[in-house]
């Protein structure tokens, strides 16, 4: 009988003492294999965990603000594209019906008048477009659309159009409805908010809006000329008519005016913004750098640990199982 004495079994015992160790030390490696960093930061850096840490916030800091230049950036480029479409669509139609007014071309007038209406559709539709469930447009109130009651808004200026006996009248009565608070369109059109959209911080200290209200003057010329250009083409001809068509024109072409001015407000802050973000991305590369030279560990060398340790584990194992099967018998 093959006699095995109490050695044996002491060494078993440290034998999976040591697998623990082993088994520890494996997890480590993987964890390091798997993220890149040394495990375990604390006891490997020391005196240079503080460092790490403070070099880890400004990196959080970093990765806020890039989070927040984009968001600025796709909300700008929203609202230029929204009001890109809106003024070039309304000039187009402009420069046709007052070409055809100037003729005395009554079908082409009548198309211009049916063209407004689907323009001003467009309007009221690019006026309510949404970036991260916020109407772009609806200033502090962006939890809901800028314009509503399409429908009530033709009408209204219908019922003005009607109701005026001159074009002096009709513009008189169109100013109250548009900028009067107690007017038509403030009370029934506008459901935006009386305050701007959250401007965002794209650099410490700089803040930019990227966008304007649907009740900005330029944009309200726009709806104004529109309006007038949509219920009166397709009436009788007469002075008034024509008088009150030229008059939408140039509200047409005073909103187009103005939402250029917009664009270009929006397009300096644009420039702001990438500007900005070339120096995050910058800071960001030095920060990354000063990291990962405290935390960062070789991915080979990582990889050839772990494969060492893993090796080491199989052999245990294997001689933890031979170990295993000593009986008390054969102790005896």
């Amino acid at each position: 009988m093959t006699q095995v004495g109490v050695p044996t079994l002491l060494n078993h015992t440290r034998l999976s003492s040591a697998i623990a160790g082993l088994r520890r030390q494996a997890e480590s490696a993987q964890t390091e294999v798997v993220t890149g960093r040394k495990a375990s930061l604390p006891l490997k850096l020391g005196a240079g965990l503080f460092d790490a840490q403070l070099l880890r916030g400004a990196l959080d800091g970093v990765e806020f603000q890039k989070e927040a230049i984009s968001r600025f950036i796709i909300r700008a480029s929203v609202a230029q594209l929204a009001l890109e479409e809106v003024s070039g669509g309304a000039s187009q139609l402009n420069a046709e019906l007052l070409a055809a007014l100037g003729r005395g071309d009554e079908p082409a007038i009548g198309v211009s008048s049916t063209k407004a209406r689907a323009e001003l559709e467009t309007v009221f539709a690019r006026m309510n477009v949404r970036v991260e469930g916020l109407s772009v447009f609806a200033g502090d109130r962006a939890d809901q659309n800028s314009l509503s009651n399409f429908d009530q808004f033709i009408s209204d200026v219908a019922s003005l159009y009607a109701g005026a006996t001159s074009a002096a009248q009709l513009e008189s009565d169109l100013d109250f409805y548009f900028n009067d608070a107690t007017g038509g369109f403030l009370t029934s059109i506008f459901t935006g908010g009386a305050g701007e959209l959250n401007s965002i911080e794209i650099a410490n200290g700089e803040q930019a809006l990227a966008t304007t209200k649907a009740d900005d003057p330029a944009i309200k010329d726009l709806l104004r000329g529109l309006a007038v250009m949509a219920v009166s083409g397709n009436s009788v001809r007469s002075a008034y008519r024509d008088a009150a068509l030229t008059n939408a024109g140039a509200s047409v072409l005073n909103g187009s005016d103005g939402i250029t001015e917009i664009r270009t407000r929006i397009g300096i802050d644009e420039k702001r913004a990438s500007d900005a973000q070339a120096r995050v991305e910058q800071e960001e590369t030095t920060l990354v750098a000063a990291y990962n030279a405290l935390t960062a560990v070789d991915p080979y060398e990582a990889a050839s640990r772990l494969q060492a340790l893993e090796s080491q584990l199989e052999a245990s194992y294997v001689l933890t199982s031979r170990l295993s099967r000593l009986s008390l018998t054969n102790f005896l």
